[in-house]
């Protein structure tokens, strides 16, 4: 796999940059703030919800490009 790799979830006020298998940055939007958050999966909750955003499960979460991450 290649990383990075960008996702969107489908509320739209998260983007993610997966870094690796275990890591990724969040970015998230509450009110007129934007707080970016490092997470490293390290408990089995985490690590699948990595594999949810990389494979873009159940409609939850969207591919989006460098550039929109961002942007946003």
């Amino acid at each position: 796999m290649d990383y990075p790799l960008f996702r969107k979830n489908s509320i739209g006020n998260s983007v993610y940059k997966i870094i690796s298998d275990n890591q990724f940055i969040e970015k998230q939007r509450i009110g007129k703030n934007v707080l970016e958050h490092e997470v490293e999966a390290k408990q089995y909750p985490e690590m699948l919800l990595i594999q949810d955003m990389i494979e873009c499960k159940a409609n939850t979460f969207y591919e989006i490009t460098e550039s929109d991450y961002e942007t946003f």
